[in-house]
């Protein structure tokens, strides 16, 4: 008698027909018919997950890590239907390919009869695999339908907004969130920026709902979101479209509701109108500044988040950290710009008289040769992340990646061999030189901004503010 698996997948808890149960004994029944014994421990079953994707799926990765065993543990894989496999034709090509060409392992479906002859059961295997890709994409299609249509009825959509919660498929305000929705509302329509309510927040220990403390976009989402005067938001293409939380962007509309309304629709629309009107102020203020070109623009980085230093806006001209500016760094990095300006060239002097630098050699690229090999390295590179991903989930065993890394890498090694120069030495003495040249030019007062600017960048690679402290680390690249 030959050993058998079997992989059994449902998508949603309510398909009977299609239930493990179900499905482990029609495949049982198969099984004694054929003449094969499916051991306990090959029965491979994926609950409530769809077939779109075989790395989120546990189990199916399971079995073709159980599969690639030396010697084979089983003879076939059996199965309900080819759709329980895949629905997505890519991972049924690459993982029945695997299995019977490179593990001797059959793929079988115990309801759909292919017949003898192997060119048609070829042909109607592919027809199979197309039939259950278009199921899935209709069926993604449909819900969306589904999904509108409830909208536009006012039903609940998925998980409650923060200030709501989930009780017999209806939203109901949340007793303890609730409030902290109308004091966001308050708070910003009495003239406190959004940054300050986030601080605020954080320093209450208030979490959204997946245990982060609270930002910017945190309490902008909120302020932006009618459903708090008891309006339901939706979007028709949620995934790609990045405007789908503005309520007059393309594809999204707003209905009516059915739960009860935290914040009224004149505050709703009085802090639309505030939204609106600072907006309209920081767009021009913004247009403004984008214009204006400083010889430290995107050279200045925070050393406690790691983000660009920008400029502020305060009366006197002065950087601070972006992510700070958004509420999501903890530590001011304020300095004003002509103080930092000073330092640098203060500290660019030093470096020429003490030689006290380190220079980080960067391989430029040979413009002569053709765009072509720079893509096949990083399609090599890519080709890294992908068996280095198999590894992880258990597909490739470690031996098998460390040959296929040690394979790739050596070919990334021939490709840059033939496409990048020798690194040419340059002593600090020289190197000096350089930065004298770039001095001259960042103090010359005939120099524009963008002049100082493209000069410092000729050598140096980034400049770190240390806070506390206020260190300076140049980073100077050749």
């Amino acid at each position: 008698m030959k050993i058998a698996a079997c992989y059994i997948r449902v998508s949603t808890d309510d398909q009977a027909e299609y239930s493990p149960q179900s499905q482990l004994k029609e495949i049982r029944k198969y099984a004694e018919l054929h003449g094969y014994y499916i051991p306990d421990e090959y029965i491979f079953t994926d609950e409530g997950i769809s077939g779109r994707s075989a790395a989120k799926r546990p189990q199916f990765q399971k079995l073709i890590v159980t599969a690639k065993k030396k010697p084979k543990p089983f003879d076939a894989v059996l199965l309900w239907k080819f759709s329980r496999f895949a629905r997505n034709r890519t991972d049924a090509i690459v993982y029945k390919n695997l299995l019977r060409n490179e593990c001797g392992i059959d793929v079988i479906s115990i309801s759909e009869n292919l017949g003898e002859d192997r060119g048609t059961a070829l042909i109607l295997e592919s027809m199979f695999e197309a039939m259950d890709e278009y199921y899935s994409i209709n069926l993604s299609a449909e819900v969306k339908r589904s999904m509108k249509m409830l909208a536009e009825n006012g039903a609940a959509l998925g998980p409650a907004p923060f200030g709501y919660k989930n009780e017999s498929k209806q939203y109901v305000i949340d007793e303890v969130t609730a409030p902290i929705i109308k004091m966001i509302f308050n708070l910003y329509e009495n003239g406190t920026g959004v940054r300050t309510i986030a601080r605020k927040l954080s320093d209450m220990g208030v979490k959204t709902k997946r245990g982060n403390p609270p930002d910017n976009r945190f309490v902008e989402y909120i302020l932006r979101n009618p459903f708090y005067k008891g309006q339901i938001r939706w979007s028709d293409n949620r995934a790609n479209n990045k405007n789908r939380y503005k309520n007059n962007s393309e594809g999204t509309a707003v209905y009516e509701g059915k739960h009860e309304r935290i914040i009224t629709e004149e505050q709703f629309d009085h802090v639309q109108e505030i939204i609106k009107e600072k907006n309209r102020m920081y767009q021009k203020y913004q247009r403004k500044e984008s214009a204006r070109v400083f010889m430290l623009k995107g050279l200045v980085r925070c050393n406690t988040c790691g983000s660009t230093l920008t400029m502020a806006s305060t009366a006197t001209p002065s950087l601070q950290c972006h992510s700070y500016n958004r509420g999501a760094c903890n530590t001011s990095h304020s300095i004003s710009l002509k103080k930092l300006n000073d330092i640098i060239i203060s500290e660019l002097k030093n470096c020429t008289e003490n030689l006290s630098f380190e220079i980080t050699p960067i391989e430029p690229k040979d413009t002569n040769t053709s765009d072509a090999a720079f893509k096949m390295i990083e399609f090599e590179k890519k080709k890294l992340l992908k068996i280095k991903e198999a590894y992880e989930q258990g597909v490739d065993s470690l031996e098998e990646y460390k040959e296929n890394k040690l394979r790739i890498t050596q070919r990334i090694k021939e490709l840059e061999s033939d496409i990048k120069p020798a690194v040419i030495p340059i002593s600090k003495k020289d190197y000096a030189k350089k930065i004298e040249e770039v001095v001259r030019i960042i103090e010359n007062p005939t120099s524009s901004e963008q002049a100082r600017n493209e000069a410092l960048r000729t050598i140096i690679s980034k400049i770190v503010f240390v806070k506390p402290g206020n260190e300076i680390h140049i980073h100077f690249y050749f």
